[in-house]
């Protein structure tokens, strides 16, 4: 106490020396003060603008919901609208029909699913279903009820066809010899939204789009989705060739299905390739929407468009892309085939004939799809590259595309094979080291192998064969179609016992195209088969009769004899670097090999009968021993002689005797 008070008298007598330090002291805490008053006015304003934040953050979120749901109730509109105008169009055809038909299909619970009705004169009205068919009545139509339909659907154009005024439908009248109307199909028309998402990043960007498909599995309805994306969405000048009607519908104003895009109607179908090319030159599109390519001027017309710039979006007669390369008319689509004929040299290093196919130009279309359904389709992307890798005995990269409610979920993407060129072993490598995933396989999907092998698994849609043990034969293909192959393994119902598989480390056995490793075009595979004790078969011919012949030989069933030469052991291939067969190193694989082995003899024994008995014992009427055999090949000689050739056999010597004598004669 004494201390303090030291200190404040201390202080008191300073301040009484030294006014100004007083000074400075009391303006020291006045600043004090009112920094203070700032502090807490900045609180203040903090927490006031927190509520103003909070409370403009909670009418932006409200605004949001109120839009999301104005959009959805619009959306929900929208929808409702669309089912009440699709179900006013179906009325418009159903109203067109004799009124027995028409009675009949009212009551039906599945009208809203029709998908066409039949008129033939003399026969019951049919209707069609996408799972079904149904009679409309017992009584036959007659000319009265044809001629009541005719006169509802207006006239028909050169191609006997017609339609109904703002709709899809298609109405197609059969003649007979003198003109006269004797059948009718009546096609329900609909437009169905959906397809955006398949094709969306495929057209988009400017790229030209071709489409393929069986008839009826839905390309006119994709190219009229496609316009009315392009034209309302993408804000591109679209214009439409209509040759039919069938994108835009029947009438002078075209239906609401295809958006903004415009519509150009095609006098004559023979005329749809000059009114291709009117649509450039008069009418300045950046998009031209064709159905139905057929023709090679149509074709023709389809380059010249796509030189100047234009995008297009068709569709062709076909169902895939090797449709198109065989068509003579339409392979200038993808490129055009050429024959070139190579050097000596050059051919011995591809280790091909001298004379091979190969693209002559760039592709009209830069992508291509082949729908499976209309909403499943098979991409590929690059028609140039898709193109090259089938001239090249490969199998082309590909892309699998679904739909799975709005989205479109890319199922399987499958990579091109390494190595430009089939035939050079120093350009190509087998997966050896890779599993499926390196490849986007999922499930044992179906699609083109690496390096041309094309594998399909036999589970889809299940665990692969890692997760579940599999006690039968796993099959690797090469240079085959993979889900032809699976589909003889379904027909035959063989899923048990055989699977098709992706990866080469899993394979028991290895089935390959003949012509696809003859020679030097196999060094790798089957260097592959002999370093992995993998036996590797050929079959002559990528056919049915040729899979299902192999399938059984390979698994040890009896077959027929019918489709002879069309599968060929490949004892010759398997594990060829010095002529040395490879070890089989499973017991399946044993089997395989051992069948194999067992029918090359028998087609050996059966192909030296025919020869002689068509070279020898039918020109000449002499008898003729054949070779030495075993006493199951000698029997089916002997049979095969008297079935196909009605001749008489003996055996001698171990061996069998064919005699100019014809069976029914001696009998």
């Amino acid at each position: 106490g004494e201390a303090g008070a030291v200190e404040g008298a201390e202080r008191g007598s300073v301040r009484e020396q030294d006014p100004l330090l007083a000074a400075l002291e009391a303006e020291a805490e006045a600043v004090a003060a009112r920094v203070g008053d700032a502090l807490a006015d900045a609180e203040a304003a903090i927490g006031s603008a927190v509520r103003v934040d909070a409370e403009e953050q909670r009418r932006r979120d409200e605004q949001a919901a109120r839009e999301l749901a104005a959009s959805a109730a619009s959306a929900a509109g929208d929808e409702a609208a669309s089912e009440a105008a699709a179900a006013a169009e179906l009325l418009d055809l159903v109203q067109i029909l004799p009124p027995a038909v028409r009675e009949v299909l009212l009551a039906s619970p599945e009208l809203d699913e029709l998908v066409e009705v039949v008129l033939d004169l003399g026969r019951p009205a049919l209707a069609r279903f996408p799972t079904s068919e149904l009679e409309c009545g017992d009584e036959p139509v007659s000319e009265r009820d044809l001629e009541y339909a005719v006169d509802a659907a207006g006239e028909f154009g050169s191609d006997n066809r017609a339609g109904l005024d703002r709709t899809l439908h298609r109405i197609s009248c059969i003649r007979s010899r003198s003109g006269k109307v004797v059948g009718l199909t009546c096609r329900v028309g609909r437009a169905i939204n959906g397809c955006r998402a398949l094709a969306k990043d495929l057209v988009e960007g400017g790229g030209s789009l071709l489409l393929m498909g069986r008839p009826g599995v839905g390309k006119t309805t994709a190219v009229r989705e496609i316009a009315r994306f392009l034209a309302d969405e993408c804000l591109k000048r679209v214009v439409i060739v209509d040759t039919s009607n069938e994108i835009g519908g029947d009438g002078d104003v075209p239906h609401p299905g295809v958006g903004r895009a415009r519509r150009l109607q095609v006098p004559r179908p023979e005329l749809q390739h000059e009114v291709m090319i009117e649509a450039v030159q008069n009418h300045m599109p950046q998009v031209i929407v064709i159905d139905e390519i057929g023709t090679e001027a149509e074709a023709l017309a389809a380059r010249t468009i796509a030189q100047r710039g234009v995008q297009l979006v068709a569709t062709a007669h076909g169902n895939v892309l090797d449709n198109i390369l065989k068509n003579p008319a339409l392979s200038d689509l993808v490129g055009g085939i050429g024959a070139v004929t190579l050097s000596d040299d050059e051919a011995k290093r591809r280790g091909v004939q001298k004379t091979i196919l190969e693209r002559q130009g760039p592709p009209t279309f830069e992508c291509a799809v082949e729908m499976e359904a209309a909403r499943r389709w098979r991409v590929h992307r690059s028609v140039g590259e898709a193109v090259d890798s089938v001239l090249l005995g490969r199998n082309p990269p590909i892309e699998v595309r679904e739909m799975v409610g709005d989205e479109c979920i890319t199922v399987r993407t499958f990579d091109a094979p390494t190595g430009a060129e089939l035939g050079n072993p120093d350009r190509m490598s087998l997966p050896l080291q890779a599993g499926n995933e390196a490849y986007g396989y999922q499930n044992g999907g179906n699609g083109a192998g690496p390096n041309g092998g094309y594998g399909s698994g036999a589970n889809y849609g299940s665990d692969s064969y890692a997760d579940a043990p599999f006690a039968g034969i796993r099959i690797y293909l090469y240079a085959l179609d993979a889900s032809r192959f699976s589909d003889v393994i379904t027909f035959l119902e063989l899923s048990q016992e055989a699977m098709v598989v992706d990866d080469l480390h899993q394979a028991d056995c290895v089935l390959a195209l003949r012509s696809a490793i003859k020679g030097s075009k196999g060094e790798v595979l089957k260097a592959a088969g002999q370093r992995m004790g993998i036996p590797v078969f050929a079959i002559k011919q990528d056919t049915v009769p040729a899979m299902t012949r192999t399938l059984r030989a390979v698994l040890g069933l009896p077959g027929d004899d019918g489709d002879r030469g069309a599968v060929e052991t490949a004892a010759a291939v398997d594990g060829v670097a010095k002529g040395k067969a490879t070890k089989p190193r499973t017991r399946a694989e044993r089997k395989a090999a051992a069948v194999f082995e067992a029918k090359q003899m028998e087609d050996e024994a059966l192909e030296e009968a025919r020869y002689m008995v068509e070279r020898i014992v039918q020109p000449l009427g002499e008898s003729v021993d054949l070779a030495p055999r075993e006493a199951y090949l000698i029997e089916a000689q002997a049979t095969m002689i008297a079935e196909e050739y009605a001749l008489e056999t003996e055996v001698r010597g171990g061996r069998l005797r064919i005699l100019p004598i014809n069976i029914s004669v001696d009998a």
